[in-house]
């Protein structure tokens, strides 16, 4: 019963947080957009796509800069170590948070579907589909959200958390095969 305290109290604070409202819902959505708007012309169908990668964009933002800073926040703020004092669990709670942050990256990704129905007349998929799709989602933000934490313990602050963390998420993004319209489009303007 305690952790689900903890996991709504967790809830409730991310969408208080305009940092984190911006890098889990508007982030994505602008770099849907950007991309979008700068290949789409030249790459047919790029969102049907690519959208698994736009969703990836909520993945990461969300699991890397996010909770990451806010890890790093309440290490840096010693909120953990009063924790401890009140008898929580530090790794208890920590998990709250990695929880509470899946059902926003859940959250998020509906966002990106939507906003892509809309705006580029994506088709939704079945719904087996999309479950197997969440699935592997979810499976694939695990290592992002241990790196996260990870990140967020051993940062001295948030600047450093965040510091570590960008360069990490965009390389990710490299790595992801999310930049490979981008390669694609440069070769056939060569």
């Amino acid at each position: 019963m305690k952790f689900l305290k903890y996991f709504t109290f967790e809830l409730r604070l991310r969408y208080r947080n305009p940092s984190q409202i911006f890098f889990v819902f508007i982030f994505p959505l602008f770099l849907m957009f950007a991309f979008s708007s700068s290949f789409g012309k030249s790459i047919p169908h790029y969102i049907e796509n690519n959208i698994a990668s736009i969703l990836l964009y909520s993945v990461l933002s969300a699991s890397l800069t996010s909770l990451s800073v806010q890890i790093a926040d309440y290490q840096s703020g010693k909120i953990y170590q009063l924790f401890v004092q009140r008898g929580i669990k530090k790794l208890f709670y920590i998990i709250a948070q990695i929880v509470s942050f899946m059902i926003i990256i859940f959250c998020s990704t509906l966002v990106i579907l939507v906003v892509a129905h809309y705006a580029y007349d994506y088709e939704f998929p079945k719904l087996s589909l999309l479950i197997l799709f969440y699935l592997k989602l979810y499976l694939y933000s695990i290592p992002f959200c241990l790196l996260a934490m990870i990140i967020g313990l051993l940062a001295k602050n948030t600047a450093t958390a965040s510091a570590i963390a960008m360069p990490l998420m965009f390389l990710s993004f490299f790595f992801s095969g999310m930049m490979n319209s981008v390669s694609t489009t440069f070769r056939r303007n060569s």
